[in-house]
């Protein structure tokens, strides 16, 4: 496998930019049918750290079906996007706010799952505790 320099993944107002915004490279096997999720907020092992990350990670609106293949090509592309805590904090809020749901599960076989007002809590005592570290 030929190895790539990797480019950050674009950001605005400390969030990942939405994928339809990046260029993604073809490849020879675009024509597969196969498909699975992009979490714009990744890697998966990094964003487990908090609840506040991984809610953002799950977001429905910051995933995006991807042709395998293309998918593997972005992944050598860009490296993690630099997401602002802060940033990922309040969207969560929104999200909750605004009724969004969460995708949980494969491209596939997923579910759509409410932000849970548990979450948020949790999502709070992680804010405040972290504020007090900082």
């Amino acid at each position: 496998m030929k190895h790539f320099e990797q480019t950050p993944y674009p950001t605005r107002g400390g969030l990942p930019i939405p994928l339809e915004e990046v260029d993604i490279p073809t490849t020879r096997r675009d024509s597969d049918l196969y498909e699975n999720n992009h979490h714009w907020a990744w890697t998966a092992r990094h964003m487990a750290q908090l609840c506040i990350t991984q809610t953002i990670r799950d977001l429905d609106p910051l995933q995006s079906r991807l042709i395998i293949p293309r998918h593997v090509r972005f992944h050598q592309i860009y490296s993690e996007p630099n997401i602002s805590l802060k940033s990922a904090y309040n969207r969560v809020h929104e999200a909750f706010d605004n009724g969004e749901y969460l995708r949980l599960g494969t491209a596939r076989n997923f579910t759509l799952a409410p932000i849970t007002p548990e979450t948020i809590a949790r999502c709070d005592r992680e804010w405040h505790e972290l504020r007090k570290l900082a």
